[in-house]
């Protein structure tokens, strides 16, 4: 006579069923909301610095910006990676950590995930402050990356 003849037997192995699918669906879609924010707080960072630049630039002229971008990359830590390029409208750079203008479209402000030619891949934003002079700003997302897929579901211990 098995374990699973019997009502009881059956019952269990329905809970038990039912409690490791609701956990793997608990999961999932916890992980997918953690990624789909972090994203949206990497876009809301590059948007935010993106328009500090170019109220800089309104403001203050090219020069101040160049300084402020000098600054910034200085500045920065090592757990947050920040990119930037300032560039002629033929994508030649004047300053910045990022070699060469990427496939975004400066004159519709696109936004987009980019590889650089180290392999490194970043969120950017890339905007045309006026017809001779185009703005890159980004944000690495392998940290983003690195610290969602370590996270795990942790039990209580008694």
């Amino acid at each position: 006579m098995g374990i699973f003849s019997s009502l009881f037997g059956r019952l269990s192995l329905i809970v038990i069923t039912v409690s490791i699918l609701s956990s793997a669906a608990l999961f999932v879609m916890t992980e997918w909301i953690v990624r789909t924010e972090s994203q949206a707080q990497i876009a809301r960072s590059v948007d935010t610095d993106i328009a500090g630049l170019a109220d800089i630039y309104i403001t203050s002229g090219p020069a101040e910006l160049r300084q402020r971008i000098t600054d910034r990359l200085q500045l920065q830590s090592s757990d947050d990676k920040r990119y930037y390029l300032l560039a002629s409208p033929s994508g030649l750079a004047i300053i910045g950590n990022v070699g060469s203008w990427p496939e975004l479209s400066s004159e519709n402000s696109e936004a987009g995930f980019i590889q650089l030619e180290d392999g490194t891949q970043i969120f950017a934003r890339a905007t045309q402050l006026n017809p001779d002079l185009k703005l890159l700003v980004g944000r690495d997302t392998s940290a983003q990356s690195d610290s969602v897929s370590y996270t795990h579901l942790t039990l209580p211990t008694t």
